[in-house]
């Protein structure tokens, strides 16, 4: 035991007093007396980190989240006293289903729920509130019902604290990994099994290792692919069967948003180079990817084959491209419509362009990135014309309203003088005249 000022790695708040401390002296784990002690603390296996997690109900502290690298002021988070290893509620594994007090069946947790209907509106029908349909809900098919992640809230503490018994659990998203809340901690055997799981099996390379490897001939052939100037679809230039008829500039202007994309360097995608990620082999070659992208990279063998089986790149070559490949697939997945950019259309743009270059198969990709720049553009186009239809309407009920005040053109007429009449006449003709050829009579 150790005396002073410290932060508890189990609860990560600053603490000042006695405390537990690791007999390692390079270790830095510390833990307050009170966590220490509580044994009955639930851990959660997960798929996605080799050390069990811990669930935190009140975090007030901007937590770095290990999924989204972002910085976000959370409430809630999954951590792992081991490695400092942190999870946003959102971006951790969330119960595949909860009992929700107010309604009688089971919830089942969707990723997403629009339903059959296409409307501008959606109600969480626990508060009966307006919810953004694109984000998680827990719900009822039965009844139709939808919960809010917000409002379910005191079910999911409980669940995720233990309370609930053993809990299923999976992430969001196309590709989750899943977990399980073991309510009574975990054996000595299945904490072992986290431990020893640290790379099952599979060498792991970095990124940089792969770059520091390549040949004078592989850095050549990347400065070749990577220095590409040409166009990433031929038939985007200009036809009026293939461009949308939008008012937002019509042509003009989503030809501009083309060649916007189009002037855009691949050299962009090194900047977003990760020297750490951590590579393995994948599949029956010497494919080599980061393992969280795995996942993809199978889903993509068993729809289209190997991608990268024609192009004539050795296999480190390929595995950047295979890196920038699965992401932009990952990413795209995980946006909707609604929430594409002009930057993030960028990055889709040159990483297609890029593994096209290097001779990976990219149809079914590209057909992808053309319906959703497609789509974005409408989307923008329509937003455009429906906030001009607005400010229309608004001048036009102005309109109204100063003619409503002043009685109207009908009753001003009525209300002017023969010699308001007069001025009136006369004026038209002399308002391109100077003040002298009025009086002098020039002209």
């Amino acid at each position: 035991m150790s005396l002073g000022k410290f932060e508890c790695s189990i609860c990560l708040k600053d603490r000042s007093g006695i405390h537990y401390g690791c007999s390692d002296q390079a270790c830095e784990v510390k833990l307050d007396v009170q966590c220490a002690l509580d044994v009955d603390r639930s851990l959660i296996t997960f798929d996605g980190h080799n050390h069990p997690l811990i669930f935190l109900e009140n975090f007030e502290d901007y937590a770095k989240c290990s999924a989204c690298n972002k910085y976000n002021k959370s409430h809630s988070i999954f951590h792992c006293p081991a490695c400092n290893f942190k999870l946003h509620l959102l971006c951790g594994p969330l119960p595949c289903y909860l009992k929700q007090e107010k309604h009688l069946e089971m919830l089942v947790l969707k990723d997403t729920h629009i339903g059959d209907w296409v409307v501008d509106e959606f109600y969480c029908d626990s508060c009966e509130e307006l919810r953004d349909p694109r984000e998680c809900v827990y719900y009822c098919e039965r009844c139709n019902y939808s919960a809010e992640v917000k409002c379910i809230m005191p079910e999911l503490v409980l669940a995720l604290m233990g309370k609930s018994g053993d809990v299923e659990l999976r992430t969001l998203g196309r590709w989750p990994l899943s977990g399980k809340v073991a309510s009574r901690g975990l054996s000595a055997e299945e904490i072992h099994k986290c431990d020893a799981g640290e790379v099952p099996k599979k060498t792991a390379v970095t990124l940089g290792c792969i770059l520091e490897s390549f040949t004078e001939g592989e850095k050549n052939e990347l400065d070749v692919i990577f220095d590409c100037k040409e166009k990433l679809f031929e038939d985007l230039g200009g036809g009026g069967d293939t461009i949308l008829d939008a008012s937002l500039g019509s042509n003009e202007d989503f030809m501009q948003l083309v060649a916007r994309l189009d002037s855009t360097g691949l050299a962009l995608l090194k900047k977003k180079w990760d020297a750490d990620i951590p590579f393995i082999k994948v599949g029956k070659g010497d494919n080599l990817l980061p393992e969280k992208l795995v996942r993809v990279y199978n889903d993509l063998y068993h729809a289209y084959g190997d991608p990268g089986a024609e192009s004539g790149l050795s296999p480190q070559l390929k595995s950047i491209f295979f890196l920038h490949l699965c992401q932009t697939v990952e990413s795209m997945w995980a946006t909707t419509v609604l929430d594409i950019t002009e930057e993030g259309l960028v990055d889709w743009w040159i990483s297609v362009k890029a593994v096209r270059r290097a001779g990976f198969k990219t149809c079914f990709v590209a057909d992808a990135l053309k319906v959703a720049m497609h789509a974005y553009f409408g989307i923008r186009a329509k937003t455009f014309e429906d906030n001009l239809t607005h400010e229309i309407e608004l001048l036009e009920e102005k309109i109204r309203e100063k003619k409503a005040s002043q009685g109207g053109i009908e009753y001003l007429e009525s209300r002017r003088s023969s010699t308001v009449r007069e001025c009136m006449s006369e004026a038209p003709p002399l308002m391109y005249k100077t003040a002298s050829e009025v009086v002098l009579g020039l002209g």
